[in-house]
């Protein structure tokens, strides 16, 4: 049986995967799968993620990652390992970012960063068990698969209603909503839905959408849960 191990970094994405996710990649993996466990970036090298707990440090977060996925790679060679992580406000010390950044395609932006994480473990020997993940441009993207919820969870005016279906309607989909301080996807929710908080109401609106319904708006999501789909059935 094998076990999967997802970086995550935030309490956001910790709850969704151990509310929605863990279950759906049980499902998919046909029981060849023991469990899926979220792992939270700490904030300081070194430190346990249980006492620092969400968020990147803005200037040298990337090295933070690698030193904590590089430490639970050796804990546990035979494991699969994953990530989640925002496109937006990605740590500035990752080589890769400039590169992505100047990228316009933002499949091939998210590609860039998660081959350079992918090299940066390749010297442990263990990469091939290792598959980066990241979120573009953010999860709260993942929210407009079906802005519906949004209605249910938290009851939503007609006028709130009708801003969520035209940003919806505005970008190809919902991981082209873009990650400027104004417009990615959980500024544009706090513009609209003033008070909204990405700890309770992202994961109780998160909590109405299928899985697969995310997987059929939001193409690199679905790519990465292929991806670990056919990794759990080697």
């Amino acid at each position: 049986m094998k076990r999967l191990y997802i970086f995550v970094e935030g309490q956001t994405e910790e709850s969704f995967v151990k509310m929605q996710l863990r279950d759906y990649i049980m499902n998919i993996g046909e029981g060849r799968i023991s469990t899926v466990v979220p792992l939270l970036i700490p904030k300081k090298k070194g430190a346990n993620a249980r006492k620092n707990k969400g968020g990147f440090n803005p200037r040298t977060g990337y090295h933070i990652i690698l030193d904590f996925v590089i430490r639970k790679l050796k804990e546990d060679t035979a494991a699969l390992y994953s990530t989640m992580f925002d496109y937006y406000a990605f740590p500035a010390d990752c080589p890769a970012l400039a590169t992505s950044k100047a990228e316009t395609d933002i499949y091939k932006k998210a590609k860039i960063i998660e081959d350079q994480m992918k090299q940066d473990v390749d010297h442990i020997g263990h990469s091939i068990k290792f598959f980066p993940y990241i979120q573009m441009h953010e999860f709260e993207a993942l929210l407009f698969s079906d802005v519906q919820a949004f209605e249910t969870s938290l009851g939503v005016t007609e006028s709130q209603r009708k801003a969520l279906y035209d940003v919806q309607k505005e970008f190809t989909t919902p991981e082209h909503i873009n990650d400027s301080p104004k417009t990615a996807p959980s500024k544009i929710l706090e513009k609209i839905i003033p008070g909204y908080q990405k700890t309770v109401d992202g994961i109780n609106t998160l909590s109405l959408i299928r899985v697969d319904r995310m997987r059929e708006k939001c193409s690199h999501f679905n790519q990465w849960l292929s991806i670990l789909e056919n990794a759990i059935k080697e």
